[in-house]
């Protein structure tokens, strides 16, 4: 009797042991609003809206970079003071010269790498200045860390540069055949300048129902690289040696399931409003402060007219924010839909998630300032006891 009370009491806890794994497994996180954020004023002649942001943590000091929509210049803004410390200028021509400068990448006060008609090397003061010259590889493009809403980080281990590109081509005339062979990233040895292509390509079925944009983000974590993809539920992650990338299912509710295409003999109206309009994944962001991943989703926007299609180059009315975890599994989504925010601006700090609301369609917009919400990472209520 007592050896089958022990035997229940034993299947007992492995039951509880499973149900408390999976409630564990089932964990919901969602993104909350701190009364905390950000204000950075900017000057008359800068805009407030950033081409690209970078965020560093150097010491006790954080500071965040904004690439200006206005000009060359980087604005380097202490986050503790909310200050103007440094506004980096940089030439087109001269001997000095970027040609336009397309992004830029701060791993250090003391390292910085500027993306032009090559790549260059200066610092925080401006004393230090070195060209690397490199070759691009055929058919494909510079290397970009961000475009509009797809940001995309590189990586930086000794002298080795890996960075994202694009195939160059008018998407009408692409086939799946040369996604398969397109590199989605190289390497760039800042010592010699030779490059190296990685082993990742597009998904060999991305164009199997259509033409889809080919924008995709990049997140960086040690070693690895995930790759969302504009128009694509899975996320993919590989290594730089390794040619296989595994393909991570992760839908945001707020998209179908079946993500819009198009044909080849649509009209530019067409084009434009797939791009602007239709439902797609957007950057996709790592926090190594509390090991997440957060993905922006865009679902699709009614346009009534020309002027409200324009605006979503730059604005768009709602959006959601997807929370994966250190696997890639998804543990939350967040709509933003209460007021206007600008998700094209935003990075990952020590605190959080910094989205701008520097939206002309916000009741508190200022031109004359870049402002940020903060968002903290919290578990949601519905899943705790």
């Amino acid at each position: 009797m007592t050896k089958k009370i022990i035997i229940c009491l034993s299947l007992l806890g492995i039951c509880l042991y499973s149900c408390s794994e999976k409630e564990k497994g089932a964990t919901q996180f969602i993104l909350i609003q701190s009364e905390e954020g950000l204000a950075f004023e900017m000057d008359e002649t800068s805009s407030n809206f950033s081409m690209q942001i970078e965020y560093l943590e150097e010491g006790e000091r954080e500071y965040v970079f904004h690439r200006d929509l206005l000009s060359q210049d980087i604005h380097c803004f202490d986050m503790q003071s909310q200050q103007l410390v440094k506004r980096l200028q940089f030439d087109q021509e001269g001997e000095r010269g970027t040609g336009r400068l397309d992004s830029f990448f701060v791993p250090a006060l003391d390292s910085i790498l500027l993306f032009g008609n090559q790549l260059f090397f200066t610092d925080f003061e401006g004393n230090s200045w070195e060209k690397i010259s490199f070759t691009k590889p055929d058919k494909l493009s510079r290397p970009f860390l961000q475009i509009g809403p797809y940001r995309a980080s590189p990586q930086l281990k000794g002298s080795q540069l890996l960075v994202a590109t694009r195939l160059v081509g008018r998407l009408q005339e692409l086939t799946q055949d040369q996604l398969n062979e397109a590199s989605l990233s190289y390497g760039i040895d800042l010592s010699s300048g030779k490059v190296a292509l990685t082993p990742h390509n597009y998904p060999n079925d991305y164009l199997k129902d259509g033409l889809k944009g080919l924008y995709f983000s990049v997140a960086s974590r040690k070693h690895e690289m995930i790759y969302s993809f504009q128009g694509d539920h899975h996320l993919y992650v590989g290594t730089p040696d390794n040619s296989s990338l595994k393909a991570i299912y992760a839908p945001s509710r707020y998209l179908p399931q079946h993500l819009p295409s198009l044909g080849r003999d649509e009209t530019s109206e067409q084009f434009n409003r797939y791009f602007l309009s239709a439902p797609k994944y957007g950057s996709i962001y790592y926090d190594k402060y509390r090991e997440v991943f957060y993905r922006f989703v865009y679902p699709e926007y009614e346009v009534k007219d020309e002027e409200a299609l324009r605006e979503l180059q730059m604005y768009v009315p709602f959006f959601s924010v997807q929370i994966l975890g250190p696997d890639l599994a998804l543990l939350g989504e967040t709509l933003m839909d209460q007021e206007p925010l600008n998700p094209f601006n935003a990075f990952v700090g020590k605190k959080g998630l910094y989205i701008s609301n520097s939206n002309p369609n916000h009741s508190d917009f200022n031109e004359d300032m870049m402002s940020f919400h903060l968002f903290e990472l919290k578990e949601s209520q519905k899943t705790k006891n």
